[in-house]
């Protein structure tokens, strides 16, 4: 490591580094510094968007990183507080089961049944926050919640099995049952789901 790219350090990045824990990756400090070290590999630059370098946080990597509400809709900040809400409600399971969703987003799909959707595995989640052609009625709480938790089953089995029935029962009790969030019932909601990979 230069004496330029040390400077740029923080000052918990230095200990990492004196106490012997490095990382392979860590987002650059600025575009400033991209242009002045043509070295840096083009992955790097690939990964650097904003709503990545915003989500890294060296702390805890199995999260939701990025959230999108639909901007075309009417209360477009009561449907990223929903967003929210359940993002950080999943989090917990996230973590103990090392799973990571890049983009939590709402849909509003042509299918009236269709409640959510995982892309490849947690690259994004949709979910359907609103009733069909209902713009202002939101879905409960807990429904979109049982959504999620059925759409992050999909992170470990894709198709609608046994074994996923079972994950996403595991995933309803731990929910239910995790110190330190917030606890609900979740109810058993028929969830119709596409899965594409």
């Amino acid at each position: 490591m230069g004496a330029d790219e040390e400077e740029h350090q923080s000052p918990a990045r230095k200990r990492e580094r004196e106490e012997g824990k490095h990382y392979n990756w860590r987002p650059p400090s600025s575009p400033a510094r991209l242009a002045a070290n043509p070295q840096i590999d083009f992955k790097l630059r690939a990964a650097r968007s904003a709503s990545l370098a915003a989500a890294m946080e060296v702390g805890d990597l199995h999260k939701v990183w990025e959230i999108r509400a639909l901007k075309r809709k009417p209360e477009e900040p009561a449907a990223r507080a929903l967003l929210n809400r359940v993002a950080k409600q999943v989090q917990p399971i996230m973590r103990r089961r090392k799973w990571r969703v890049k983009v939590l987003s709402e849909f509003s799909p042509k299918n009236p049944r269709l409640l959510g959707l995982n892309v490849n595995r947690g690259v994004e989640v949709k979910l359907r926050l609103r009733r069909d052609g209902r713009d202002l009625d939101f879905i409960p709480y807990e429904e979109v919640l049982d959504t999620m938790l059925h759409e992050l089953a999909h992170n470990a089995r894709g198709p609608h099995d046994a074994q996923f029935y079972k994950l996403w029962d595991e995933l309803r009790k731990f929910n239910s049952t995790t110190d330190g969030a917030v606890k609900y019932e979740i109810p058993i909601v028929a969830v119709h789901c596409k899965i594409t990979i």
